[in-house]
């Protein structure tokens, strides 16, 4: 009777190993890990969305499409290049699309229910979209996402909000790869373990002596598995703490990028002299400052899109290009060149 007690003991314990392997990866590991890419993607979402604030002035009562500039298009849609976004749309408070990278979605109005009660009341909303799943919106995911709206607060409401589509397809990837992998060897590890017990179990049945050494290869093998499961959660430790640095590294990166380029554009609106700022290789005007527009006797509006050349009279204009050419003032990042006259 002892005997069959402590197999059935013994069985009992072993099948729970197996089985808590695979239940700790499920229920425990890949939510955590969406948990985490969710949180990485909301708050990337906050600051790509305040970002872009800075290129129009939050009005008190509403946003309109007077306020999707030219600018803020560019630079939305070079951010979608550089940093995995899916889709970027701007909202009004009454949930009319003012500017969507989907052009045919700009005009549709989101009256979704977490939109008026979540997003209208200053709370940001993120949600996982596996692929070939519906977004919030009802379209299907064609990428693995994570669709986050971002409130944009007026003086004492919401005046608006963006969406931000970010595509982790590859980082989830990563990470599956990963746990996959870990899986696998976990489960490998405690085959052995069941394969061993129940051949130690049989011993026991024969002989109480094999029931010593049944315990001495199981504390053998837990100590292993032990050791394993350690060393794979600081893996996975290492990794999160170098997604957190590459983080920190971007935003450091933003802010100096940002800095530097509104300590240019100080420079040039504050400057004496007139001047214009023109793309290298074709020579178009892209920005004008205040004293080049007195110069010119023209808005900056009529001068941006204008080849240089067009600053001089029209009997020199070969004459004119070929200086420009030649002697232009200043090459800048992004293939720009300043041209001071």
């Amino acid at each position: 009777m002892r005997k069959s007690k402590l197999l059935i003991f013994f069985l009992i314990l072993s099948f729970l190993s197996v089985l808590f392997l695979p239940a700790f990866t499920f229920l425990y590991l890949y939510p955590s890990i969406e948990t985490l890419l969710i949180k990485n993607a909301e708050e990337q979402a906050g600051m790509v969305a305040d970002h872009f604030i800075m290129y129009f002035e939050v009005p008190d009562d509403d946003l309109t499409r007077e306020y999707v500039t030219y600018d803020l298009m560019d630079e939305i849609f070079e951010i979608l290049d550089n940093f995995s976004l899916e889709k970027v749309k701007l909202f009004s408070s009454t949930g009319e699309v003012l500017f969507s990278t989907t052009p045919e979605e700009i005009g549709t109005l989101n009256t979704n229910d977490y939109f008026r009660v979540l997003v209208l009341r200053g709370q940001t909303f993120t949600k996982l979209v596996q692929k070939n799943s519906e977004t919030t919106e009802g379209v299907v995911a064609t990428r693995d996402v994570i669709e986050t709206y971002v409130p944009i607060m007026g003086k004492d409401r919401v005046v608006g909000a963006f969406e931000i589509y970010y595509d982790i397809t590859r980082t989830k990837e990563m990470f599956n790869v990963l746990v996959r992998q870990t899986s696998i060897i976990l489960i490998s590890i405690s085959g052995i373990i069941l394969v061993s017990l129940l051949f130690s179990l049989v011993k026991l049945s024969r002989n109480i002596e094999a029931r010593d050494q049944a315990e001495k290869l199981l504390n053998e093998h837990r100590d292993k598995l032990e050791q394993l499961i350690k060393k794979r959660t600081a893996e996975l430790t290492m990794a999160n703490v170098q997604l957190q640095e590459d983080i920190q590294k971007r935003e450091e990166t933003e802010h100096a990028l940002q800095i530097s380029e509104e300590k240019f554009r100080s420079l040039v609106e504050m400057a004496s002299d007139a001047i214009f700022i023109a793309d290298a290789d074709t020579g178009i005007i892209s920005d004008v400052n205040k004293k080049g527009e007195e110069l010119m006797g023209r808005p900056a509006a009529d001068l941006v899109g204008r080849h240089l050349s067009s600053l001089h009279p029209s009997d020199d204009e070969d004459l004119y290009s070929r200086l420009i050419e030649s002697n232009y003032s200043l090459q800048l990042p992004y293939n720009e060149l300043l041209y001071i006259k």
